[in-house]
């Protein structure tokens, strides 16, 4: 698991497919314009439709069951609440400019896929980590999440569609240094997992391990 980000196939097929059909019914009038919620000092931040809809409600729960399943997410963020999603459309010359998403959304931001890379030309997300830059075009059902404040952007569609789903998810850690910690004790014991073969001080070893993230979650109660 790298320690800035986390890829993981968070939804299955059947539910991309449900998830996608529902979309698919919605009136363009529901696709409200993406710079009515967010503007930058010069001037057009973004040129997305974003979803207004009372199907929202059940794309939701299919998202937050998801997220329940996920011990990729779970260790990564130790989450203690998610945010409503936010659905996201961009069709040929759409684009996200370089922007930080707002710090009180939460920790960790995630980008869902429900379009296939095959679907669309362009439209990478492009995370700039540590003076690097990583292009993100993932399979339908599968999402990164990412430290919210990492400065990122999205490249324009120059064919066919991309859509997506955005959240934003507060940690049990408002600490960044309990945060670190715990994700990487998670870390190690999954490391220690998979090469563990009945030896006893490797059991040990993840027993204090285990015991060290009860101890952390213990400070935020």
């Amino acid at each position: 698991m790298n320690s800035d980000y986390v890829i993981t196939k968070l939804l299955h097929d059947d539910e991309v497919q449900y998830i996608n059909s529902l979309i698919s019914g919605i009136d363009e009038k529901f696709w409200i314009d993406g710079n009515a919620t967010l503007m930058n000092s010069n001037g057009t931040l973004k040129s997305v439709r974003q979803l207004n809809h009372s199907v929202l409600t059940d794309i939701n729960s299919i998202v937050t069951n998801a997220l329940d399943r996920s011990p990729e997410f779970s260790n990564f963020t130790c989450p203690k609440e998610t945010g409503f999603i936010l659905i996201s459309r961009m069709k040929i010359d759409d684009y996200y400019r370089m922007h930080h998403d707002l710090g009180l959304l939460g920790h960790f931001s995630t980008t869902l896929f429900l379009s296939d890379p095959d679907k669309y030309d362009g439209g990478e997300l492009k995370l700039y980590i540590n003076g690097n830059c990583k292009d993100v075009k993932l399979n339908a059902g599968e999402s990164i999440t990412y430290n919210t404040g990492t400065p990122h952007e999205v490249n324009t569609v120059t064919d066919g569609e991309r859509t997506v789903i955005v959240f934003w998810t507060k940690s049990r850690f408002s600490d960044v240094l309990h945060r670190h910690l715990h994700k990487n004790i998670r870390q190690s014991i999954d490391l220690l997992y998979g090469v563990d073969d009945g030896n006893e001080n490797m059991k040990e070893a993840i027993f204090k391990l285990e015991a060290l993230t009860h101890d952390l979650l213990r400070t935020t109660l």
